[in-house]
Formats: structure tokens, sequence, C-alpha cells
């Protein structure tokens, strides 16, 4: 079963007075879940507080009428998602969405709390990156619901250990995960990144993002630059997701959806040299 946490009402409490306090947010997360305080700072321990982190999440007190927006956005997305998710997919699943002050670990973040599957809605995030109306909120909640969907699918997860391994099922990872949201979206070329030109970028570019992508597959080097919105590859952000997406659907026309999801890395990694090919 879906379940939303919505713990709007005290981000304003935590911090009567509009200013971000770590020790007031620790105790704010702390009752989310006795876990998250320590989840979170050790997810953020990798950005300079002062420089990359504080900045964001005091814009949240900074632009109060936008959070309100995306509070609203959030309320409307969980009940929309709850009635879609059963029309097109029939595993029943235990996950936990917490609409949640964070501290910029993202403005998803599939994980887990008290051992069960959960998704992290990270409210600083979200505004910072313009996600706020209601169909980015209702595509992102989607997208990182279908992570663990493909999860309970018998998904790979966990079984990545080397470099080539992990671009490859981070790359497939994502794609599903896009493919599921733009299945309860309702729009197959509905992509959360797409401003300024990015997917037509995309599709013109799309045998050179396949074949680079191969390329540093093959040498073992980093992918870093095809994923998350602070990198970039030749000028775009979150390449990856477009070509995750084009591979998904690749797959898709030869076998489907549930003989996909179970697919070993070997396979996978087997399955993409043939269509970087293409």
């Amino acid at each position: 079963m879906l379940h939303f946490i919505d713990t709007f009402s005290n981000m304003r409490t935590c911090f009567p007075e509009g200013k971000f306090s770590l020790p007031d947010w620790q105790r704010y997360a702390a009752e989310i879940a006795g876990e998250l305080p320590e989840k979170v700072t050790k997810c953020a321990a990798g950005y300079s507080y002062e420089s990359n982190v504080l900045p964001v999440v005091q814009g949240v007190y900074e632009n109060w009428p936008l959070l309100e927006v995306a509070h609203a956005s959030f309320q409307s997305a969980a009940d929309r998602i709850i009635l879609q998710y059963p029309k097109f997919f029939q595993t029943d699943l235990d996950v936990t969405t917490v609409f949640y002050l964070g501290l910029c670990c993202g403005a998803g973040w599939a994980t887990s709390l008290g051992g069960k599957p959960a998704v992290l809605l990270g409210a600083e995030k979200i505004l910072e990156l313009k996600w706020y109306d209601p169909d980015r909120m209702y595509a992102l909640i989607a997208h990182e619901i279908g992570h663990l969907w493909h999860q309970a699918m018998g998904g790979a997860f966990g079984q990545a250990h080397t470099v080539e391994e992990r671009a490859i099922f981070q790359l497939f990872s994502e794609g599903i995960a896009i493919w599921f949201e733009q299945c309860l979206y309702g729009r197959d070329d509905f992509f959360l990144e797409n401003h300024d030109g990015w997917l037509d970028w995309c599709q013109a570019h799309d045998r050179e993002i396949r074949r680079e992508y191969e390329r540093r597959v093959q040498h073992e080097e980093s992918v870093q630059d095809f994923f998350g919105d602070w990198m970039r590859y030749q000028g775009y952000s979150d390449v990856g997701y477009y070509l995750g997406t084009q591979f998904v659907r690749w797959l898709l026309k030869q076998h489907p959806i549930e003989e996909i999801t179970p697919l070993s890395i070997p396979s996978l990694r087997e399955a993409y040299h043939i269509f970087s090919e293409l």
C-alpha cells in the first residue's frame, strides 16, 4: 500500500523566526523517524554545509509562498498516484513517501526507513530545481516510487561492484524509473529534465550519446556527468536519464516488462553493447 507523510506544518514551527538551525532540524527530523537525522547528515557529508547546504535550505524560508505551492502539489500528487497506480501495476507496494525538509540530499530519494521502502522528498531541492508545480511533483514522486517498484520486481540492486557494472545498472535503473513515471503520467515523452531544448538536443545527438556512454563503459571511465542536476555533458545535465529511457524502451520492443526488470548485470551489459551500435 502507498502511504504519504506530510511534515509541512512542522517546517514552520521548527524554525519560528524563519532562520535555519541544524540542532532544531535534527529534532524535527527525529520526530519523523529516529534514524533520519543521522541518515541525512551522512548523505550530506560530502557537501560544504556553509556553501552548499545552508543557502539552499535557508532559501525555503525566503521563498515560503513557493513552498506552499509545493505542499499543495504534494497533496494533489499523493491522491492522484494512489488512484492511478493500480490501473497500471498489480504489484502490491508497501512504500511510505515523506514530504520533508532535508539537507540537499535530493529532491527525491528512494531509500528505506525502519527497514521498509521509503521515498524522501526534499522540499529545499524541489524549490531549488523549480519542480514545485503539480505535474513535476507528480512525476518526481512517481519516479522515486518507480525505483522501489523495480526493486520489488527483482532488480539487481546491490549487485554492481565494478565501475562498468555500476555505470550499466545506473543507466538501466534510471531508465526503468522514468518509464514507470511516464506510465503514470500518461506521456512517453515527459521528462522532468526537459527545459531549454533539453529533449530536442538529446534526440538530435542520440547516436553520439549512446556510443560515448559505451566507450566510457568499455574503458571504465566515469559517467557521473550524465547524471545529476549539478553535472553537465556537452552543456546539458541529466543526459543519462534520456539515454536510460531509450535503452529500456528498446528492450521493451523485445520482451515484456516482467522479463526486463530482473535482468542480470551481465545480460544488461551485453544488451547495451548491441543497443549502442544501432
